[in-house]
């Protein structure tokens, strides 16, 4: 499942599923989990606050970036 804050609707943004923070940590060193960073790149460069090890990914290109992760993966999308 694919989610970015801004697009969708408001009733499909409801049935996106959410984690906390403690479970982020818990599962953030799993190699089957890709933690993927949705701001603008722009918002990317000037902040100090990065989840290690994220991935920055163009939420407008997704076309182009989602082939290179696998069914297998848990992808977390985040934008703060």
């Amino acid at each position: 499942m694919v989610a970015f804050s801004g697009i969708m609707d408001e009733a499909a943004a409801s049935e996106v599923p959410r984690i906390s923070i403690e479970q982020a940590k818990q599962i953030h060193d799993n190699p089957e989990v890709v933690f993927i960073d949705v701001r603008s790149a722009k918002s990317w460069w000037r902040s100090a606050t990065k989840i290690t090890h994220a991935v920055r990914e163009n939420p407008s290109a997704v076309k182009q970036w989602a082939p290179k992760y696998t069914k297998d993966q848990t992808l977390i999308f985040y934008c703060a």
